[in-house]
């Protein structure tokens, strides 16, 4: 569990990090995000890596779970930057989604996880 979930903070990481700043928010989303996961703020400094691999992440479980923290990231600061938007929509394919999830749910509030997964199937690849 703990090297997935690595993987995904790690890449959450590099995302929130792409547009040249760690904002206050994007910090809030990760450590609910390992609060509800049952770890704490150390997991962060533990687990960062210069560069997640993203040519295996077809391979990780739950990726719609990810997907979803993906989304809730670019959107976390309040702000949609390019370069977020870019490398989401990349990600998104990645995950096998369609780039028009990210154009979508970019521009809407996005539900719960549960409802979530409801509401991305349309996008799958």
């Amino acid at each position: 569990m703990n090297k997935v979930l690595s993987r995904k903070i790690n890449l959450l990481l590099h995302l929130a990090n792409i547009d040249g700043k760690f904002d206050a928010s994007e910090k809030e989303l990760l450590l609910s995000i390992l609060k509800e996961k049952g770890l704490d703020e150390s997991f962060l400094e533990e687990h960062n890596q210069p560069t997640p691999d993203l040519e295996t992440l077809h391979e990780l479980p739950d990726k719609t779970e990810l997907f979803y923290w993906i989304l809730k990231m670019i959107k976390a600061d309040g702000e949609l930057h390019a370069d977020e938007m870019k490398e989401a929509k990349n990600l998104a394919v990645k995950l096998g989604f369609s780039t028009d999830a990210v154009d979508y749910f970019s521009h809407i509030s996005i539900n719960p996880l549960a409802q979530f997964r409801s509401d991305v199937l349309r996008f799958v690849k």
